[in-house]
């Protein structure tokens, strides 16, 4: 009988042992990181690792495109787990990416991530970008958040006054954020802000800074060379960019890259002369960004 109920005994462990190896864990609901491993999968043949300096979000894969700058050709990486993503950004040697509601750090060698700050913080944010001032910006709630990269923790700038925010930037320790048509300059310690110029900003796709103070907007399907200290602008070129990405725009190197109807190009910014970076292979590419 002793030995009878000694083999139920074990019996018992074995299966409780295999029914808890199968259970998935619970996605952490604090503030301790949560990592996954990624995969990485080479595109093209011409790749020089040191010029991979672009990244963007492949919602046709749910993972992430690292770009050669000078030929277009790209890795892509990361597991299929990124269903939607809302907004990129880089800082220091990491992208930050608003997704599923939440704020993560990627190491763009191989796509590991881990969780900053709660699940379910950052539903529904209308733009992020990172500051020379070692922090991150987003838009949420129509309210400005100073984000610290390193755990998720913010704190809220200004007044509740930032409803319909399409882009945002920063340069010389000023935001600038296209909300309801109008570019306005915004002081990142007090949220005070003045409206530049009276252009209407409609249909606004992407915003670039050069860091020397020229911003560059897609806006109406046409991109404009704007002074950040006035809003003052010029047409870079006549070329229509409808069917731009969203936030599909960025500045590297002297030049902007821009990511319209499947393709990369690359924009001189002195003569607004264009050209064509690999082929037309961008589909479900958004959310450009430099590393």
């Amino acid at each position: 009988m002793k030995n009878y109920l000694k083999k139920i005994s074990w019996i018992s462990l074995i299966i409780a042992v295999s029914v808890a190896a199968g259970c998935k864990k619970d996605t952490p609901q604090n503030n301790t990181p949560d990592t996954k491993s990624a995969d990485k999968n080479k595109i093209g043949n011409n790749i020089n690792v040191s010029d991979l300096r672009l990244f963007a979000g492949n919602s046709s894969g749910s993972n992430f495109r690292k770009i050669d700058y000078k030929t277009g050709e790209y890795y892509l990486f990361g597991r299929p787990e990124w269903r939607t993503i809302d907004a990129i950004t880089s800082l220091g040697n990491y992208l930050y990416v608003i997704s599923e509601k939440s704020l993560h750090r990627v190491d763009p060698s191989d796509g590991t991530w881990a969780l900053l700050g709660l699940i379910n913080d950052w539903a529904g944010p209308a733009a992020l970008t990172k500051s020379d001032d070692g922090y991150l910006y987003a838009v949420l709630n129509d309210r400005i958040h100073k984000i610290n990269p390193n755990n998720g923790d913010y704190n809220v700038i200004g007044q509740p006054e930032w409803r319909g925010v399409t882009a945002m930037v920063e340069y010389n320790n000023f935001l600038y954020l296209i909300e309801n048509n109008g570019l306005y300059k915004v002081d990142k310690t007090t949220g005070i802000y003045t409206r530049l110029g009276n252009k209407s900003w409609t249909n606004t796709k992407g915003m670039a800074s050069d860091g020397q103070g020229t911003l560059y907007i897609i806006s109406n399907d046409y991109l404009h060379k704007v002074n950040a200290a006035n809003g003052s602008f010029s047409l870079l070129n006549t070329q229509a960019w409808d069917n731009t990405a969203d936030n599909g725009i960025t500045f590297f190197n002297n030049s902007l890259y821009i990511v319209r109807n499947s393709s990369l190009y690359n924009v001189n910014v002195q003569n607004g002369s264009v050209i064509t970076l690999g082929n037309a292979e961008y589909n479900g590419t958004s959310q450009l960004t430099v590393l």
